[in-house]
Protein backbone atom coordinates (compact mmCIF):
# COMPACT_ATOMS: atom_id res chain seq x y z
CA UNK A 1 0.00 0.00 0.00
CA UNK A 2 3.04 2.40 0.93
CA UNK A 3 4.63 1.46 -2.60
CA UNK A 4 1.01 2.34 -4.13
CA UNK A 5 0.64 5.69 -2.10
CA UNK A 6 4.91 6.67 -3.62
CA UNK A 7 3.64 5.56 -7.14
CA UNK A 8 0.37 7.74 -7.09
CA UNK A 9 2.46 10.89 -5.49
CA UNK A 10 5.46 10.73 -8.37
CA UNK A 11 2.91 10.14 -11.61
CA UNK A 12 1.17 13.37 -10.16
CA UNK A 13 4.06 15.46 -9.19
CA UNK A 14 5.05 14.57 -12.97
CA UNK A 15 2.45 15.43 -14.42
CA UNK A 16 2.37 19.04 -12.25
CA UNK A 17 5.79 19.59 -13.87
CA UNK A 18 5.19 18.24 -17.48
CA UNK A 19 7.83 19.20 -20.09
CA UNK A 20 8.57 23.28 -20.91
CA UNK A 21 8.35 24.81 -23.92
CA UNK A 22 11.90 24.95 -25.51
CA UNK A 23 13.65 29.03 -25.51
CA UNK A 24 14.08 30.92 -28.84
CA UNK A 25 17.67 32.80 -28.88
CA UNK A 26 17.70 35.26 -31.22
CA UNK A 27 20.75 37.73 -32.63
CA UNK A 28 20.79 41.29 -34.30
CA UNK A 29 21.48 41.08 -37.81
CA UNK A 30 23.11 43.92 -39.45
CA UNK A 31 21.68 45.04 -42.06
CA UNK A 32 23.53 45.61 -45.76
CA UNK A 33 23.54 49.61 -46.70
CA UNK A 34 22.07 50.46 -49.95
CA UNK A 35 24.14 53.56 -50.17
CA UNK A 36 27.76 54.54 -48.76
CA UNK A 37 27.77 57.34 -45.99
CA UNK A 38 30.85 58.83 -46.85
CA UNK A 39 34.34 57.70 -48.21
CA UNK A 40 36.12 58.93 -44.85
CA UNK A 41 39.80 56.88 -44.65
CA UNK A 42 39.43 56.78 -40.67
CA UNK A 43 39.80 54.10 -37.70
CA UNK A 44 37.04 53.96 -36.01
CA UNK A 45 36.68 52.09 -32.25
CA UNK A 46 33.34 51.03 -30.76
CA UNK A 47 33.17 50.41 -27.29
CA UNK A 48 30.59 47.88 -25.81
CA UNK A 49 27.29 49.12 -25.51
CA UNK A 50 26.39 50.19 -21.89
CA UNK A 51 22.66 49.35 -21.36
CA UNK A 52 20.15 49.52 -19.10
CA UNK A 53 19.87 47.59 -15.99
CA UNK A 54 16.57 46.32 -17.09
CA UNK A 55 17.83 44.93 -20.19
CA UNK A 56 20.84 43.59 -18.88
CA UNK A 57 19.38 40.04 -19.28
CA UNK A 58 19.41 36.93 -21.22
CA UNK A 59 15.76 37.44 -21.53
CA UNK A 60 14.02 39.42 -24.26
CA UNK A 61 12.07 42.57 -22.30
CA UNK A 62 9.00 44.20 -23.64
CA UNK A 63 6.35 46.25 -22.59
CA UNK A 64 2.76 45.37 -22.29
CA UNK A 65 0.01 47.38 -24.20
CA UNK A 66 -0.33 50.22 -20.97
CA UNK A 67 3.67 50.76 -21.83
CA UNK A 68 4.18 50.56 -17.81
CA UNK A 69 4.64 46.62 -17.48
CA UNK A 70 6.96 45.16 -18.57
CA UNK A 71 7.22 41.59 -19.66
CA UNK A 72 10.57 39.39 -19.36
CA UNK A 73 10.18 36.38 -21.89
CA UNK A 74 11.88 32.89 -20.03
CA UNK A 75 11.45 31.62 -23.36
CA UNK A 76 12.67 34.10 -25.74
CA UNK A 77 16.39 35.22 -25.59
CA UNK A 78 19.03 36.61 -26.62
CA UNK A 79 22.30 34.46 -28.09
CA UNK A 80 24.76 36.84 -26.29
CA UNK A 81 24.64 39.64 -23.65
CA UNK A 82 22.98 42.19 -24.96
CA UNK A 83 25.62 44.41 -24.64
CA UNK A 84 28.43 42.89 -26.88
CA UNK A 85 25.27 42.00 -29.33
CA UNK A 86 24.97 46.01 -29.71
CA UNK A 87 28.53 46.45 -30.25
CA UNK A 88 28.66 43.68 -33.09
CA UNK A 89 26.02 45.00 -34.99
CA UNK A 90 26.90 48.11 -35.11
CA UNK A 91 29.97 47.46 -36.48
CA UNK A 92 28.66 45.61 -38.89
CA UNK A 93 26.64 48.35 -39.92
CA UNK A 94 29.02 51.24 -39.57
CA UNK A 95 31.44 48.82 -41.86
CA UNK A 96 28.88 49.46 -44.40
CA UNK A 97 28.12 52.53 -44.02
CA UNK A 98 31.96 53.86 -44.23
CA UNK A 99 33.13 52.00 -46.61
CA UNK A 100 37.06 53.26 -46.27
CA UNK A 101 36.91 53.32 -43.21
CA UNK A 102 38.00 50.79 -40.40
CA UNK A 103 35.76 50.13 -38.22
CA UNK A 104 36.67 47.55 -35.08
CA UNK A 105 35.02 46.55 -31.93
CA UNK A 106 37.36 48.30 -28.81
CA UNK A 107 38.50 45.65 -26.70
CA UNK A 108 41.97 46.65 -25.64
CA UNK A 109 42.40 49.90 -23.73
CA UNK A 110 45.92 49.94 -25.97
CA UNK A 111 43.94 50.36 -29.23
CA UNK A 112 44.28 53.76 -31.06
CA UNK A 113 41.53 55.05 -33.25
CA UNK A 114 40.79 58.41 -34.59
CA UNK A 115 37.17 57.76 -33.42
CA UNK A 116 36.01 55.98 -30.50
CA UNK A 117 32.47 55.44 -30.43
CA UNK A 118 30.60 55.34 -26.86
CA UNK A 119 26.74 53.65 -26.63
CA UNK A 120 24.61 53.91 -23.74
CA UNK A 121 21.07 52.31 -24.12
CA UNK A 122 18.42 53.71 -22.19
CA UNK A 123 15.41 52.00 -24.10
CA UNK A 124 14.90 49.28 -26.11
CA UNK A 125 12.05 47.48 -25.96
CA UNK A 126 8.41 47.48 -27.69
CA UNK A 127 4.89 47.09 -27.41
CA UNK A 128 3.77 43.84 -29.60
CA UNK A 129 1.12 45.25 -32.66
CA UNK A 130 2.65 48.99 -32.04
CA UNK A 131 5.95 49.92 -32.11
CA UNK A 132 9.72 48.91 -31.11
CA UNK A 133 11.64 51.45 -29.73
CA UNK A 134 15.24 52.27 -29.03
CA UNK A 135 16.22 55.55 -27.03
CA UNK A 136 20.18 56.10 -26.43
CA UNK A 137 22.97 58.13 -26.06
CA UNK A 138 26.02 57.86 -27.77
CA UNK A 139 29.41 60.19 -27.58
CA UNK A 140 31.74 60.67 -30.42
CA UNK A 141 35.83 60.61 -28.87
CA UNK A 142 38.82 61.79 -31.16
CA UNK A 143 42.43 59.85 -31.26
CA UNK A 144 43.49 62.31 -28.42
CA UNK A 145 40.59 61.71 -25.78
CA UNK A 146 38.51 64.84 -26.50
CA UNK A 147 34.77 64.77 -25.97
CA UNK A 148 33.67 65.80 -30.00
CA UNK A 149 29.99 65.73 -28.74
CA UNK A 150 27.31 63.71 -26.97
CA UNK A 151 23.95 63.21 -28.86
CA UNK A 152 20.85 61.48 -28.10
CA UNK A 153 18.66 59.59 -30.37
CA UNK A 154 15.32 58.05 -30.09
CA UNK A 155 13.60 56.03 -32.78
CA UNK A 156 11.19 54.04 -33.57
CA UNK A 157 10.32 50.94 -36.00
CA UNK A 158 6.74 49.35 -36.48
CA UNK A 159 6.17 46.01 -34.80
CA UNK A 160 4.02 43.12 -35.54
CA UNK A 161 2.87 40.22 -33.03
CA UNK A 162 6.04 38.20 -32.92
CA UNK A 163 9.83 37.85 -31.11
CA UNK A 164 10.83 37.41 -34.10
CA UNK A 165 9.04 40.40 -35.57
CA UNK A 166 10.66 42.49 -32.73
CA UNK A 167 14.62 41.11 -33.45
CA UNK A 168 14.31 42.21 -36.88
CA UNK A 169 12.66 45.84 -35.60
CA UNK A 170 15.68 45.90 -33.22
CA UNK A 171 17.87 45.51 -36.04
CA UNK A 172 16.50 48.11 -38.18
CA UNK A 173 16.83 50.53 -35.43
CA UNK A 174 20.87 49.73 -34.54
CA UNK A 175 21.66 50.53 -38.51
CA UNK A 176 19.04 53.65 -37.96
CA UNK A 177 21.60 54.29 -35.09
CA UNK A 178 24.29 53.68 -37.22
CA UNK A 179 23.39 55.84 -39.96
CA UNK A 180 23.24 59.07 -37.38
CA UNK A 181 26.76 57.89 -36.50
CA UNK A 182 28.22 57.74 -39.95
CA UNK A 183 26.88 60.70 -41.10
CA UNK A 184 28.40 62.50 -37.89
CA UNK A 185 31.62 61.28 -38.62
CA UNK A 186 31.43 61.85 -42.15
CA UNK A 187 30.58 65.58 -40.88
CA UNK A 188 33.84 66.15 -39.27
CA UNK A 189 36.33 68.51 -40.73
CA UNK A 190 38.99 66.11 -42.26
Amino acid sequence: MKNFIYLCFALLLSACFGTSKPSQFYTLKSIPSEKAVSTTTVSIGVEEARIARYLDKPQIVLKDENAIEIRISEINRWAEPLSSLIQRTLVDDLNSLLPKASVKPKNQAREKFNYTIFVEINHMDGIFNQSASLEAWYSLINENGDLIGRYQISLNEPLADSYLDYVNAQSKLIQKLAQHIAQKIASLPK
